[in-house]
């Protein structure tokens, strides 16, 4: 035992004259006062890897609300209008953000985001959350809305032949579709679509 005791203290001494020699830890004094955390800086549950839900200040940056097909012939018809048709539950989709966001960001026209997370079956108001989680996160900071029409009620209104997203159209100031991308946007893509956006108006 005094072997092993006196190979401890020979290891314990080498730790303490490395962490002097490199200042591996603070002294007392270096750090300046932070002040205390806010109580729901960890979330609600207190896990650092909890989703970051939009603050109550950030709603008019992303608005996401429930809207079917008739709210969407409204936007049209407002035009002109960028639709990005999309899901958080779409792998494809998610691949395009940085792309869309890139558009959105270069373009003088009104960017609307149509959801269609609750055609997997989920609980309309959980979709408004999820997808109000996602816009947020991804920095997707237009209008969304969440379709509340059932898939076979929102393709037959809508006349749409295809049934998957992501999907964006280029709607004019008639309320005409001029220009259509079926599948993922790519910012090669972008510029190219930054000129067809400004023959929109």
């Amino acid at each position: 035992m005094g072997v092993i005791r006196k190979f401890s203290k020979q290891i314990v001494r080498r730790v303490s004259s490395l962490v002097a020699r490199h200042e591996l830890f603070e002294r007392q004094g270096e750090r300046p006062v932070q002040p205390p955390l806010s109580p729901d800086a960890w979330g609600s549950q207190g896990d650092s890897d909890a989703e970051t839900l939009p603050a109550e200040d950030d709603d008019e940056e992303h608005p996401c609300s429930p809207g079917d097909s008739e709210s969407l012939k409204a936007a049209m018809a407002a035009g002109p209008v960028i639709i990005n048709h999309w899901a958080t539950w779409c792998e494809s989709c998610m691949a395009e953000t940085d792309a869309v966001r890139t558009l959105a960001e270069a373009v003088n026209v009104p960017m609307l985001g149509v959801s269609w997370d609750a055609f997997e079956g989920r609980e309309l108001n959980q979709a408004v959350d999820d997808v109000a989680v996602v816009a947020h996160n991804e920095r997707m900071s237009w209008p969304h809305i969440v379709l509340r029409d059932s898939p076979d009620d929102f393709f037959a209104a809508m006349d749409l032949e295809n049934h998957q997203v992501p999907q964006t159209w280029f709607v004019d100031a008639t309320g005409t579709v001029v220009h259509r991308i079926d599948g993922v946007i790519e910012v090669e893509q972008v510029p190219a679509l930054v000129k067809v956006a400004e023959s929109l108006r």
